[in-house]
């Protein structure tokens, strides 16, 4: 074979090697980039619950406070309302 044939054939299959490189490249450029916008809305709805979780924390804190003022102000009223009941009298032995 002649040297210009060598030269025509090993340019071809360069640039049959050089597009299917170049298609490889942007199939993968466009996956990437798909794989970056999904990976964005993974990122913003993890933040949107975070943000929910963490109102969901004040909301649940803010509902116990009264509810622990109120079991307290219950238990001290049974407490005092013990203390301050008369002391029962003995009542007489019952006979048969």
């Amino acid at each position: 074979m002649s040297l210009k044939i060598t030269f025509i054939i090993n340019n071809q299959i360069a640039k049959a090697l050089v597009s299917r490189l170049n298609k490889e490249l942007s199939e993968m450029t466009t996956q990437m980039e798909t794989q970056t916008k999904n990976l964005k809305q993974v990122i913003a709805e993890k933040e949107a619950l975070a943000k929910t979780s963490s109102d969901l924390t004040l909301v649940v804190k803010e509902r116990d406070v009264p509810r622990a003022a109120k079991e307290a102000a219950e238990s001290e009223q049974d407490f005092l309302s013990l203390v301050n009941e008369p002391e029962l009298k003995p009542s007489a032995p019952h006979t048969a």
